[in-house]
């Protein structure tokens, strides 16, 4: 019984001390710091404000771009279970759009500034590459895989013709982070997490019945 309080006047100790910290340290950035405070947070909203308009966009632009990776990679865990098969097809495919982007896109691209009004539209391109690459190679390497994408944007961003200021660049950076880290990534392990175990076994389940069904029919 002693030991239970000792714990429990331990464990309230511990909080009040954290309370005490944490608001001596607020106290510290708003002491003094009020107005710098208020300019960080208008810098935020203004980078905000062209950050959401700018994410949006990039949802709604990939709508029509991500269908096609997608039923790629149900149609390949229709076909097989087997993981070497499974990467050997998602390379099939990486492949397929590889040639489809330089075909239709690189081979046509003469770096004027109608081409570079096109990045959007490109980066879609290069998004089906990527979500492609991340259902072929292990999530260990997502997240790097992810930041040289994010990275090549960035920079095609700041070379952009845009406005005198540099918070739409930012809000853009921000927006194109935002798309690949938070939604396509998400996106792509929902993808494969729901539709490996849930959907391509019950389809394959649906096929096996319907091909033994005929079969014995057939056989009858």
């Amino acid at each position: 019984m002693k030991k239970i309080w000792i714990n429990r006047i331990f464990k309230v100790t511990i909080f009040i001390l954290g309370l005490y910290v944490m608001y001596t340290a607020l106290q510290v950035l708003i002491h003094g710091n009020w107005s710098t405070l208020l300019k960080a947070l208008n810098g935020i909203s203004r980078v905000i404000s062209y950050c959401v308009p700018y994410l949006l966009k990039l949802i709604i632009k990939s709508i029509v771009f991500l269908w096609p990776p997608i039923l790629s990679y149900i149609i390949i865990g229709i076909i097989t279970t087997s993981r070497w098969w499974r990467f050997y097809l998602c390379l099939c495919m990486l492949a397929v759009s590889i040639l489809i982007l330089n075909h239709f896109v690189f081979a046509k691209m003469d770096f004027s500034i109608e081409t570079l009004k096109e990045i959007p539209t490109i980066f879609m391109y290069i998004i089906q590459i990527y979500i492609l690459l991340l259902w072929t190679f292990p999530r260990e390497i997502w997240n790097f895989i992810g930041g040289i994408l994010f990275a090549i944007y960035s920079l095609m961003i700041t070379i952009m013709p845009d406005l005198p200021t540099y918070f739409d660049d930012l809000g853009m950076i921000f927006a194109v982070f935002a798309f690949i880290f938070l939604y396509i990534n998400t996106i792509a392990s929902i993808t494969q997490r729901f539709i490996d175990r849930r959907v391509i076994l019950q389809s394959r389940e649906i096929i096996n019945k319907a091909f033994n069904g005929l079969t014995k029919k057939l056989k009858s």
